[in-house]
């Protein structure tokens, strides 16, 4: 499999430039082994998919050699978009999900296209800002999008005693705010001050949360379903138990080292498989 290219809506910000092309190396058994080993010591999917995509990722604009803590500063949008690129290169453009209808508890199977939306246009500023009326008066807020190194510190200080996850995040990404013209602190923001921003943030890069609405067979309910390429993956990249097995068939016919076999991107090692399975076939 060659390389495959993305657009990323964010990029990465190095030096005064803005790098958004990216593109992606086929996955080899190497990374599926390590992110089994990551699964086992229980590390948070953000830290798993940061580490996936350090793998993954070639490069993106002129930068190469990227590491997960680069590509935990990726927004969740952009790193959605490259998680269901690397889905689409491994298992195909589509997506099988059984959903249950909250209102008549149908069980529906939906065959759903493995993408993400379309970048927003270009904007030269990582901040954005949103205006909303709370208690009669006017705040401006100004923010950052989410971030893969957000969403792992959110996930280690699930347990604290810090307030809503929702809230935390919003205090993480918040640059300024302004109440009638006044610069405020925002500790604990209305409820209306967050569903401005997270509406605004949802807009900025609509690819940070992918939703597909279906209409329920049984009771003809209109139906939301959230595709999270996380946990997509984690399920099939994640647990690392099928490259082991590969290995295992691979070494026993071919003779091969585990790093040699390891070595190879799933689409080569189900090539040779086959050939295995031709020959016992023959």
């Amino acid at each position: 499999m060659d390389t495959i290219a993305i657009e990323l809506a964010q990029g990465l910000f190095r030096d005064g430039v803005v790098h958004r092309s990216a593109t992606l190396a086929p996955l080899t058994g190497r990374v599926e082994v390590d992110l089994r080993e990551g699964v086992r010591l229980r590390s948070v999917n953000a830290d798993l998919v940061s580490r996936l995509l350090a793998s993954t990722v070639a490069s993106i604009g002129t930068l190469s050699g990227l590491g997960p803590a680069d590509l935990a500063e990726l927004t969740v949008g952009d790193r959605e978009r490259l998680l269901l690129a690397i889905y689409r290169s491994n298992f195909g453009a589509s997506i099988d999900v059984i959903a249950q209808c909250p209102d008549c508890e149908e069980i529906v199977e939906l065959d759903i296209p493995a993408g993400a939306a379309e970048p927003p246009p270009f904007r030269p500023s990582a901040v954005h800002h949103v205006e909303c009326e709370c208690d009669g008066a006017l705040w401006r807020i100004s923010f950052r999008l989410p971030t893969g190194g957000d969403q792992a510190r959110l996930a280690l200080s699930a347990g604290a005693p810090s307030g809503d996850a929702d809230v935390r995040l919003l205090r993480d990404c918040v640059v300024e705010a302004t109440r009638n013209g006044w610069p405020v602190s925002i500790v604990d923001p209305d409820g209306e001050i967050l569903a401005a921003v997270e509406d605004a943030m949802g807009r900025a890069d609509p690819a940070a949360e992918s939703e597909v609405e279906f209409i329920c067979p049984g009771c003809g309910k209109s139906v939301e379903v959230v595709i999270d390429a996380t946990t997509l993956l984690r399920g099939t990249l994640m647990d690392g138990r099928l490259v082991l097995r590969d290995v295992h068939r691979l070494a026993s016919v071919y003779h091969w080292t585990e790093p040699d076999i390891l070595a190879l991107s799933r689409e080569r090692r189900a090539d040779y498989l086959a050939m295995i399975e031709e020959g016992l076939e023959a």
